[in-house]
C-alpha cells in the first residue's frame, strides 16, 4: 500500500494499553485500512518485530509490557521520535486512458541496533568496593575481541550490585563500579584515586596490583596490612619510576601504580571517543543474575554493551537518580528474564549471552546479511548470503527464515560456512494469508554468532485483469453447430473468475427453480475445482507443493445469474411431462433450450452450462471433440464413460469434472501471466 507524503500523516497521542496492532484496527475501523506492518514500515522503513520492538522502546519511551512481554503504549511514554499515522494515497481524476508515473519513496531499514556484548564477572569485585581485581584478565581478553570485531560500535557500560544494603546506595555503588572499569579501560588513574578514597580500597589494592605485576614488586601475601615485604616491593616500585623513595604508597605512588596497572598485561584499548554519552550506568540491585537477598559474587559484575553508532538505545537511566528505575521495575513485569526488574535492561540484555540472553553476535562479526533476490514468485529460489568476519570456524550453519509478523522461525535451512561465507538460498514459500505485503527476513546462526538480514524479501504477485468478453468457437463431430465459449472472464488476485447471464424465455421458470438451478450449476463446477489448483510450472516444489495460500496457485469460481437484460445466452424454458424422455436441453452459442423438469435433475443444467463454457460431449452420439486424441489430455474423448472416464460431459446425473474439463480456464491464465505459466493439479 501507497501513503501519502510524511506531513499530511497524523501524530499519535501514547494512551494506556495500545499496541501497535490495535493502533491499527482502530485506523482500520475507522475507514483508514492499514496494518501494524504499515505503521512500521512508515515510521521505522521495516515490520521486523524486533526492530520494532526496540524503537517502541527507544523512539516512544514504551516500557510497560504485555503478557507476551512485548511492549505497550502508556500515557506516560516520553517520546523521542514522534509517530506518525499515515494516510493512504488517493489521487481522483486521472484518466484511465493515459500511463502515468508515480514516484514513490520507501523510508530505508535502519541497522541492526545490537553488535555485541562482554562481561567483568563479579568474582573481580568484592564486596560493597569497585576495584578491579587481577582476576578481571579473562574477562577483558573477552571485551577486546568484541571491540576487535566490531571497531564502529559505541560502547556503553552497566554495573551492577547485588542486594544488601538500601537501593539508594547500591545504585551509587554500581555506579562506581561501572566507572571503575571505564577509568581502566580508558587509563585514567585520577578516576581511581579518587574511588580510592572514596571507598577506602586502602593498603590491600595496592598488595593486589603489586603482586599481580610481579618480581620484583612482590608485596607477599595479600593480608590488608602494610607489612615490611609490601614496603619493601612499594620502595622498588618508587625507585622504578622516580618516586619519592619511603615506602609508602601515597597519593603519587599509587597514581603511577594505577597507571601502570592500567597500560600492563591487562591492557586493551578502547579510545574514549568509542564510549556512548553517558558513557556509564549504575542499574544497582534491580537486575540480579541470581533472585538472593544474601551476598552474591554472581550479582557484581559490569557488562559491555556495544551498539551500531547509527542506531544508539534511549536511555532512561540517570546517575544518582532513582525515579527512573522505579519507573521501569512498575508492575506487572512480564519479563525475558524474571530476575531482571527493569523492563529497559530487560529488553536490552535478552541478546547478551552473558547475561543469559539469547547471542545475536558474539566475538565474530557479521560483515552483512542479505537476500540477494529481495522480490521473487512463491516457489522461486530466493539466494541470500552472509559474510562473517573475524575468523569463525569452517562448517554447517542454520539458516532461519523469520515470521513476518511474530519473529518465530517459520522454516529452517542447513547451510554451510566456508571462510566466513554463507550463500545459498531458499525455495520461497507464503507464510502468511496476508503474502501480497508481508516481508520476510532471515537470520543465519552459526557457532558464537547469530546475523540478521539487512533486508526483506518479498512476493512478485500476479497480475489482475478488468472483465474481458470470451468468445471462442471450435468445430465438433457428428454435425453439430460449433461448440462456443461465450462468457465474462477475469483474473483477479487469487483466481480466475467467470461470469456467465443467462436470460430465460418461454415457459414459466419461477424464482425458486432459479435458484435451484443457479446453486446446481456453480456447484457442479466450483466443486468440481475444489480439489484441483492452477499451480505454477516454475514453482520449485513441483506438484507435491505444500504452500498452503494462493501465492503459488491460483483457484476457479463460476458465477452463473438469471437476467433480464445483457445475456450471453438466451434459453427458452419447455415444460415437459414428468418422466418425458423425450426432450432434450441444449445450449449453443447465444441460445439454447431447457426443459422443465431437466431430463437428468442433477446434470442436464450443468452439462449444458459446460457447452458455453466450450466443453463437447463424450458420448458417442454427441457433439464430439474431432481432435481428440489419447497422447493428448486436454482433448475429449466421444467415449469416456468406456474408458472409465464417466463425467459430467458423459453420463447422466455424473457431477464428476476432469482436468480437462478446465483446460480453457488454465489457458485464460496462462495468457494473462505472461512467461509465468500454469497448469492444472492435481494431474
Amino acid at each position: 500500500m501507497g501513503f501519502d507524503k510524511r506531513d499530511t500523516a497524523r501524530t499519535y497521542t501514547p494512551a494506556d494499553g495500545d499496541t501497535l496492532k490495535s493502533i491499527a484496527d482502530a485506523e482500520a475501523a475507522a475507514g483508514n485500512p492499514i496494518t501494524w506492518q504499515d505503521l512500521a514500515r512508515f515510521n521505522w522503513g521495516t515490520a521486523d518485530p524486533k526492530i520494532a520492538e526496540e524503537m517502541l522502546r527507544d523512539e516512544l519511551g514504551c516500557y510497560v509490557r504485555g503478557d507476551d512481554k512485548k511492549f505497550v503504549f502508556s500515557g506516560d511514554c516520553e517520546v523521542r521520535t514522534p509517530f506518525l499515522i499515515p494516510i493512504p494515497y488517493k489521487k481522483s481524476g486521472l484518466s484511465t486512458t493515459q500511463t502515468h508515473t508515480l514516484k514513490v519513496k520507501r523510508k530505508p531499514p535502519p541497522p541492526k541496533q545490537y553488535k555485541a556484548c562482554a562481561g567483568i564477572s563479579g568474582a573481580t569485585f568484592e564486596f560493597d568496593k569497585s576495584f578491579l581485581r587481577p582476576s578481571v584478565a579473562d574477562d577483558l581478553k573477552d571485551v577486546g575481541k568484541a571491540m576487535k570485531a566490531n571497531p564502529d560500535a559505541k560502547v556503553f557500560i552497566f554495573g551492577h550490585t547485588d542486594k544488601v544494603g538500601k537501593e539508594t546506595y547500591n545504585k551509587k555503588l554500581s555506579e562506581r563500579r561501572a566507572r571503575s572499569v571505564y577509568a581502566f579501560i580508558t587509563n585514567q588513574p585520577d578516576i581511581w584515586e579518587e574511588l580510592y578514597n572514596d571507598e577506602n580500597w586502602g593498603i590491600r589494592a595496592v598488595q593486589e596490583i603489586l603482586s599481580d605485576m610481579g618480581d620484583p614488586y612482590d608485596p607477599g601475601p595479600v593480608t590488608g596490612y602494610d607489612n615490611p615485604q609490601t614496603q619493601k616491593a612499594v620502595k622498588k616500585f618508587q625507585v622504578d619510576n622516580d618516586l619519592k623513595i619511603d615506602g609508602i604508597a601515597g597519593p603519587n605512588t599509587r597514581k603511577k601504580l594505577f597507571e601502570a596497572y592500567m597500560a600492563g598485561k591487562h591492557d586493551i584499548e578502547i579510545d574514549d571517543g568509542q564510549f556512548m554519552d553517558p558513557k556509564f550506568m549504575g542499574c544497582g540491585e534491580f537486575n540480579p543474575l541470581i533472585e538472593t537477598e544474601e551476598k552474591c559474587e554472581d550479582n557484581r559484575r559490569v557488562m559491555f554493551f556495544l551498539f551500531d553508532p547509527a542506531r544508539l538505545p534511549n536511555l532512561p537511566c540517570k546517575l544518582g537518580d532513582l525515579a527512573p528505575c522505579h519507573k521501569q521495575i512498575k508492575a506487572p513485569l512480564p519479563r525475558y528474564k524474571d530476575e531482571f526488574h527493569c523492563s529497559f535492561y530487560d529488553s536490552l540484555a535478552k541478546e547478551c549471552p552473558c547475561e543469559g540472553g539469547t547471542p545475536l553476535i558474539g566475538l565474530y562479526n557479521c560483515g552483512g546479511c542479505a537476500w540477494i533476490d529481495t522480490e521473487v514468485y512463491c516457489g522461486d529460489e530466493a539466494k541470500f548470503e552472509c559474510t562473517i568476519t573475524g575468523g569463525p570456524p569452517d562448517g554447517p550453519v542454520t539458516v532461519e527464515i523469520l515470521h513476518p509478523s511474530t519473529g518465530a522461525v517459520a522454516a529452517t535451512i542447513n547451510a554451510t560456512m566456508t571462510g566466513g561465507s554463507i550463500k545459498d538460498k531458499w525455495v520461497a514459500k507464503a507464510i502468511t494469508a496476508d503474502w501480497r505485503t508481508d516481508a520476510i527476513p532471515l537470520r543465519v546462526k552459526a557457532v558464537g554468532i547469530v546475523c540478521e538480514s539487512s533486508n526483506e524479501l518479498t512476493f512478485k504477485k500476479r497480475p489482475t485483469t478488468d472483465w474481458v468478453l470470451v468468445e471462442n468457437g471450435r468445430p465438433t463431430g457428428n454435425g453439430f453447430s460449433d461448440v462456443y465459449e461465450y462468457h465474462d472472464a477475469r483474473l483477479e488476485a487469487d483466481r480466475v473468475h467467470y461470469s456467465l447471464k443467462v436470460k430465460l424465455t418461454g415457459d414459466p421458470f419461477d424464482e425458486t427453480k432459479r435458484q435451484a438451478a443457479k446453486k446446481l450449476i456453480q456447484d457442479v463446477w466450483n466443486n468440481g475445482f475444489s480439489t484441483k489448483s492452477f499451480h505454477r510450472k516454475l514453482c520449485k516444489r513441483g506438484d507435491a507443493c505444500d504452500c498452503k495460500f494462493d501465492c503459488c496457485k491460483a483457484g476457479f469460481r463460476l458465477d452463473f445469474n438469471f437476467v433480464d437484460s445483457g445475456q450471453h445466452c438466451l434459453v427458452t424454458v419447455h415444460h415437459t411431462a414428468p418422466g418425458d424422455p423425450t426432450y432434450r436441453s441444449s445450449m449453443g452459442h447465444t441460445e439454447g433450450d431447457w426443459g422443465d423438469p431437466a431430463k437428468s435433475p442433477l446434470t442436464t443444467y450443468p452439462h449444458e452450462t459446460g457447452h458455453v463454457l466450450g466443453q463437447y460431449d463424450e458420448y458417442a452420439d454427441g457433439g464430439i471433440d474431432p481432435t481428440y486424441s489419447a497422447a493428448n489430455p486436454d482433448t475429449q474423448p466421444p467415449n469416456a464413460a468406456a474408458l472409465g472416464q464417466p463425467n459430467l460431459m458423459s453420463t447422466p446425473n455424473n457431477q464428476k469434472l476432469l482436468n480437462r474439463h478446465y483446460r480453457y480456464v488454465r489457458d485464460f491464465l496462462n495468457s494473462k501471466v505472461g512467461a509465468d505459466k500454469y497448469k492444472i493439479i492435481p494431474p
